[in-house]
């Protein structure tokens, strides 16, 4: 009698079958310990850089539009910004004429390797110049100025009016 390994008529009836699922079970096993878990990471990482990225964008569109309405007599320029969840994004006087735009944003990807950014916490600023808030309110910690909470989606009015810039929500 010639041996036959794959001799299904045999005592080794559904040992390929049996084979079959433990191969899947541990690849089954590798995808939910090692490749889920990084592809959660990688998604909350590319969100955290976008989020920082749209704070960062909006500050660039409001000193484009100040640039601009600088070069004019009167004006008035619409900016859309977009405050992402777990972000804050505002404008705040520390004297008496000068203004600066802020933003911060706490992230949850773990390390994120971004200019700004430490721990859990990405913030920054840029000195605008000498602009009129509207409205302008207090806050001890930072002194006055107004902030929009995230997520939001607000317009701001920057207008130019008697050689005097106003940001407005």
């Amino acid at each position: 009698m010639v041996f036959n390994k794959f001799d299904l008529k045999g005592k080794n009836k559904g040992q390929l079958s049996v084979e079959f699922i433990l191969i899947v079970l541990v690849v089954l096993v590798l995808i939910e310990t090692i490749i889920l878990p990084l592809r959660d990471y990688s998604e909350n990482s590319v969100t955290d850089i976008a989020a920082v990225s749209y704070l960062e964008n909006d500050i660039s569109k409001i000193q484009s539009a100040i640039n601009s309405l600088s070069a004019y007599s009167e004006g008035k320029l619409l900016v859309n910004v977009h405050v992402p969840e777990d972000s804050n994004f505002g404008f705040m006087r520390y004297n008496a004429q000068d203004v600066n735009a802020i933003y911060s944003y706490a992230y949850f990807s773990g390390d994120m390797n971004y200019p700004n950014c430490n721990n859990d916490w990405c913030e920054g600023q840029t000195y605008l110049g000498q602009v009129k808030l509207v409205p302008e309110e207090f806050d001890s910690d930072r002194g006055t100025g107004f902030v929009l909470y995230g997520p939001i989606d607000a317009t701001l009015t920057i207008t130019k009016l008697n050689n005097v810039i106003t940001i407005s929500k």
